[in-house]
């Protein structure tokens, strides 16, 4: 019974820290956060862990993170729209890539104004990891990797 609670308590951790989206690479929001941070923070190699393609190429470098430094430099504070589903389609037949569009939103610094900076399309591989329990019962966790491929 110990276990059982143990195993439930560890899985909603696992389940909060996927979707609260905070410094995670798990959720398309997850992914948008972990890059602001690592942006406000001038890491780069935090920061270009989070892109992908075309994302990589152009913002990858010191230089492209600076850009995107600039442009984001007028803002004090940062949401993010619900992400939107664009297309999901299965890889094999444990996994699936599934892109996504978020919006980001920014407070303008020394005003009230928010404003939408722009959308960052995001895939996220999904596969499905099997394991077994103590019992000898299969188990099956989804896991998931997004990252940003590119910014509008």
């Amino acid at each position: 019974m110990r276990q059982m609670r143990f195993g439930m308590v560890c899985m909603l951790a696992v389940y909060v820290m996927a979707f609260s989206g905070c410094k995670t690479l798990s959720s398309p929001s997850g992914v948008l956060e972990t890059a602001l941070a690592a942006l406000q923070e001038n890491d780069l190699e935090a920061f270009s862990s989070t892109l992908y393609g075309s994302a990589l190429a152009q913002y990858g470098s010191i230089q492209g993170m600076e850009q995107l430094r600039q442009r984001i430099s007028g803002y004090k504070k940062f949401d993010l729209g619900t992400p939107i589903k664009l297309s999901s389609e299965r890889l094999r037949h444990d996994q699936w890539l599934t892109t996504y569009s978020v919006e980001v939103f920014g407070l303008e610094t020394g005003t009230e104004r928010i404003n939408r900076i722009g959308t960052a399309i995001t895939p996220c591989w999904t596969h499905v990891k099997t394991g077994y329990r103590s019992q000898g019962n299969k188990s099956n966790q989804k896991v998931a990797s997004c990252r940003i491929s590119a910014l509008r």
